[in-house]
């Protein structure tokens, strides 16, 4: 993918000094700046234990933290809870939803950032819950128990529900975990429409090759600090690899995949 961007997509997620922990005077991170163009899918990257999903629960505002975020123009700090869900969505690593509720119900829980949880569905957002649910390729299982999906299902279903928000910036922690082959390659080919309009993109990714394959940029963590930040294939490349991750970049050793027809 091509790193050069015009200025226009420069006004996605900013984030200035950040330091954060689930104590504040423990911290995780520490004083990292980077920022997520607009337009673009930024790979956040690191080892186990560098910072990236406390970073992304502070970005939402669910972990205390310092510094300052910004989204366009928006000051995401002076925002109560509910309206920086609207800005802000949310994929975890896991759910830890249980309910017996259908998929539809389940993406329908993203609309209530707009609504309340006792205000009724109205004729737009029906729209779009429909949207996202075809956008995250759930459309399919809209009647089926969320408790009874495998567990790539589940996390589409879950990348459907913060499609449902609106929200035009998408934090996604290591959403491929779960996933096969065919659908990493499905939920990035949905995360290049969305970035193509015009969403922020921020994705933790564990796979090196993955993320040099799918994503425009990278930040890259190290011991709760930012080690590295720009256009990804001068971030995975060999001298960095070595310094955060203590291995040789080989080039061309890796594996790649592709839908048959899609792309060709």
């Amino acid at each position: 993918m091509s790193a050069r961007m015009s200025p226009s997509l420069c006004q996605g997620l900013v984030v200035s000094g950040l330091t954060a922990g689930h104590r504040p005077r423990t911290p995780v991170v520490h004083d990292v700046s980077f920022e997520a163009p607009r337009g673009r899918v930024t790979a956040l990257l690191g080892p186990n234990g560098a910072g990236k999903s406390t970073l992304l629960k502070s970005v939402l505002g669910l972990l205390p933290h310092e510094g300052h975020l910004r989204l366009g123009d928006t000051d995401l700090g002076a925002l109560a809870p509910r309206d920086r869900a609207r800005h802000l969505a949310y994929v975890p690593q896991r759910t830890l939803l249980t309910a017996r509720l259908s998929v539809r119900a389940v993406v329908e829980l993203g609309r209530f950032v707009h609504r309340g949880p006792l205000g009724s569905l109205q004729r737009a957002d029906h729209r779009a819950v429909d949207a996202a649910m075809e956008v995250a390729r759930v459309a399919e299982l809209r009647d089926r128990p969320f408790p009874e999906l495998s567990g790539g299902e589940q996390q589409r279903v879950v990348l459907a529900r913060a499609l449902a928000t609106g929200a035009r910036c998408l934090l996604l922690d290591e959403p491929t975990a779960a996933l096969d082959v065919r659908q990493v390659l499905h939920l990035h080919e949905a995360l290049a429409r969305l970035a193509e309009d015009d969403h922020t993109i921020v994705v933790v990714l564990h796979d090196l090759a993955e993320a040099r394959q799918h994503a425009h940029h990278a930040v890259l963590l190290h011991e709760g600090r930012l080690h590295a930040r720009g256009p990804v294939d001068r971030i995975i490349a060999p001298r960095t690899v070595r310094e955060v991750y203590g291995v040789d970049l080989v080039e061309g050793a890796g594996l790649g995949w592709r839908i048959p027809g899609v792309g060709q």
